[in-house]
């Protein structure tokens, strides 16, 4: 025989004689957490355009994007789009000021929001709460919340007022 078969004969015989060993086993797991929601801001304004000193209580409406009155310019709602997992919960916690600061002296202002669960059209319903919200995205996975307000302008002094709404998402 060529030593080539030899070889082969003799790597053949060692691997016959090989005992087999038993191994122990493994365990997998995965833990799943819900897929992150994208939070991104559309518009960075909430604006009541130009108003009299004297015009009163001034709604601008999130859920019907109108404004109750004003003197011109145009008005702006604050839009919040969220974006994941179809039917993903997640909770949002908003802080907003009570007044809005002027030069001169403040006035009354009351945060009010609207979402909608699909961002494409779909009517915006109020949101009652005032600082916490508890919803789920809609069935394409979005859901767009737009904030607007109620200031109170009786004989405000003539100037600018300003104030900053935070809104915080979380993952349910």
């Amino acid at each position: 025989m060529s030593r080539s078969i030899l070889g082969m004969l003799w790597i053949g015989l060692l691997c016959a004689n090989a005992h087999a060993q038993t191994g122990d086993h493994m365990e997998v797991s995965v833990t799943v957490v819900p897929q992150d929601i994208r939070i991104m801001v559309t518009s960075t304004q909430i604006d009541f355009a130009r108003q009299q000193a004297a015009a009163g209580v001034v709604l601008l409406d999130p859920a019907t994007g109108e404004i109750s009155t004003k003197l011109h310019g145009q008005h702006k709602l604050g839009v919040v789009q969220l974006t994941g997992g179809a039917g993903t919960h997640f909770a949002i916690d908003v802080v907003a000021p009570t007044a809005l600061n002027g030069e001169h002296a403040d006035i009354a202002f009351d945060v009010q929001w609207a979402q909608s669960p699909g961002c494409g059209g779909e009517a915006y319903s109020m949101i009652n709460a005032k600082r916490s919200y508890v919803g789920q995205l809609g069935e394409v996975g979005q859901a767009c919340l737009r904030f607007g307000g109620r200031i109170v302008l009786d004989n405000a002094h003539v100037g600018v007022y300003r104030g900053a709404v935070q809104v915080r998402l979380m993952t349910l």
